[in-house]
């Protein structure tokens, strides 16, 4: 929470919705490819559906500018004083883009299909019933999923120990439920073998404790499935600094893997 003046930057600028602009801009995006499965892991876990508008704000820039390249919203950078439930104090800083008014219901339609934890977000700030779309995620929709969610509340480590290189993803949540679901939907497509939830760590929050708890994803060269697996969010994914985790790793079991990409 800002408890501070806040400096904001506008690092791309679109022009507010009206009638004109949003009847141009739903034609044309009604018939794209949009990946709306990418963005529920996204919105799953660091975007947040609050007040009047859906807003995505992060400190790595790739995801935001890509959110506001699709959706035609402003790109910001914002710096704010904030203070932690620890009381500690910190300055802030990040990319955001939000969507408000016609083209955040718009929005909304697309993308309740793939939003798992925060369904009841979406339909306040929305203020409008949806009919639930309850058809199956395709394999593809639900590795899109995963490669937002790992981006969003997932953590990569790359390692080499007694002469075996491994990589391991861990999704965690205070939400125990939700991890839950994640794994039912990656193993409904057989996609990866995935570890247990475990508990993670109790830490507090200005409404009390509140518990981590996570679930990990081994990948060695030995276990070819979660390899493959690994493969095919890195495509989808978009944050440099996470995917530069799973370079390291296939540099040193299977760097034509990387070759291919190049």
């Amino acid at each position: 929470m800002s408890n501070g003046k806040e400096n904001m930057t506008v690092l791309i600028k679109y022009p507010q919705q009206n009638k004109i602009t949003n009847a141009d801009f739903f034609k044309r995006k009604n018939d794209e490819d949009i990946n709306w499965s990418y963005w529920g892991g996204w919105f799953d876990t660091d975007g947040t559906f609050t007040g009047k508008h859906g807003k995505l704000a992060l400190k790595d820039h790739e995801p935001v500018k890509l959110f506001s390249k699709v959706f035609e919203t402003s790109l910001r950078f914002d710096e704010y004083k904030t203070i932690t439930p620890n009381a500690a104090q910190y300055v802030a800083k990040v990319f955001s883009a939000a969507l408000r008014q016609e083209k955040l219901n718009w929005f909304c339609r697309n993308i309740e299909k793939f939003i798992l934890s925060k369904k009841d977000n979406l339909f306040k700030v929305c203020k409008q019933p949806f009919l639930l779309n309850q058809a199956p995620w395709t394999k593809q929709e639900t590795i899109n999923y995963i490669a937002g969610v790992a981006e969003g509340d997932g953590s990569f480590l790359s390692k080499t120990k007694d002469k075996v290189t491994f990589l391991n993803l861990l999704i965690a949540s205070s939400n125990a439920q939700y991890l839950s679901d994640i794994q039912d939907r990656l193993s409904e497509h057989n996609l990866c073998n995935c570890g247990d939830i475990q508990e993670r760590e109790i830490y507090q929050t200005k409404k009390g404790e509140r518990v981590k708890y996570y679930f990990c994803i081994y990948v060695s060269g030995k276990n070819m499935k979660n390899a493959e697996f690994m493969k095919s969010i890195y495509r989808v994914m978009t944050i440099e600094r996470k995917k530069e985790k799973i370079r390291q790793f296939f540099n040193v079991v299977e760097p034509s893997f990387l070759n291919q990409l190049s």
